[in-house]
């Protein structure tokens, strides 16, 4: 079944949220016979849902075409855990993350806010050991990447309660997502606005979380970064910030590139005769171009004659072996 529509009853005050089977008539005791289920039991299985927060645009719930065989990992950490002083450490489980269909590569804890910088020790490994907290809200993100690249994340709230006033944390205005149309393929970001409540902003930085490509930032340290080389998906950068009393926070802003994707031009080179007793030859790819972006990936084939040896086919420049007479 394919449905395609909202996803609450016509009349609801509010959007009512609602995925699973829905109806009441499954107990025998209703007095239809005719609506009675003759089933005892219920199956439904629902995949590819995605659920955006109030900056997600429509592009991040379109499914890809084709649709990627590799599927995330799943990451699974506790959602919150409350600590009293003098008490200051915490363990975080993400031991249970699993990948459905491969292995988990690798585990990469950040903090990304909390009223002050804590030790953290074993960021790579499943389980985050926390030393040094004090008293305030902490959040901390596991990002889990599978053996085939993809990285799914998870955050965990750690609260540290105590008699004294917590610092407050700083906030932060990154605005809403940004639309780009190629050819254009620079844009400012900005977190102007932001502010911290009992205090002042120390500093701050602006990276990349993710994307089709690695974009080039420019004044990272700024409120207003610029961000280049931009080619067409969707990327997020984060911006994070200290405040005076060492409180840190962070937040998120998307970026999404738009337009037609124009093909690479590529570029092999000119005809090769060699006489029949040399066995190797050399190509030369690296001239190919795009016209709007860049080549992230080479590969040779082979399209006709006797079977050769490619030393590098996924490279611009490869190595023939094995070239025999043929005619």
């Amino acid at each position: 079944m394919d449905y395609n529509g909202r996803n609450y009853y016509n009349g609801s005050y509010d959007p009512f949220f609602k995925i699973g089977l829905y109806r009441w008539v499954w107990d025998q005791s209703w007095p239809s016979n005719l609506e009675q289920s003759v089933y005892t039991t219920r199956n439904y299985y629902f995949d590819n849902v995605k659920i955006g927060n109030s900056k997600a645009i429509l592009q991040d719930f379109l499914v890809p075409n084709p649709v990627p065989t590799n599927i995330s990992p799943i990451v699974n950490v506790r959602d919150k855990q409350t600590i009293s002083l003098p008490i200051n450490t915490a363990t975080i489980q993400g031991n249970s993350s699993t990948d459905p269909d491969g292995s988990i590569a690798s585990y990469q804890w950040h903090l990304e806010s909390g009223p002050n910088m804590p030790i953290m020790a074993s960021t790579t490994s499943p389980n985050l050991k926390i030393i040094g907290m004090i008293q305030g809200s902490y959040t901390f993100r596991l990002t889990v990447t599978d053996n085939l690249g993809a990285a799914s994340h998870a955050s965990s709230f750690v609260e540290i309660t105590g008699s004294n006033t917590p610092n407050k944390l700083p906030i932060l205005q990154t605005g809403k997502t940004i639309v780009v149309t190629l050819p254009t393929n620079t844009t400012p970001l900005s977190a102007v606005g932001s502010y911290d409540p009992d205090g002042s902003i120390f500093s701050g930085v602006w990276t990349q979380e993710s994307g089709p490509s690695i974009a080039v930032i420019q004044n990272a340290n700024t409120y207003t970064p610029t961000v280049s080389a931009l080619i067409k998906g969707s990327y997020y950068f984060k911006v994070k910030v200290m405040d005076n009393n060492g409180g840190y926070n962070t937040d998120y802003v998307q970026v999404y590139v738009d337009g037609i994707n124009k093909k690479p031009l590529s570029i092999a080179g000119n005809t090769q005769t060699f006489q029949a007793i040399y066995s190797t030859i050399s190509l030369n790819g690296s001239a190919s171009v795009d016209p709007d972006g860049f080549i992230t990936k080479y590969k040779w084939a082979q399209e006709s004659g006797p079977t050769a040896t490619m030393t590098t086919p996924e490279s611009p420049k490869n190595t023939i072996k094995n070239i025999v007479y043929y005619r």
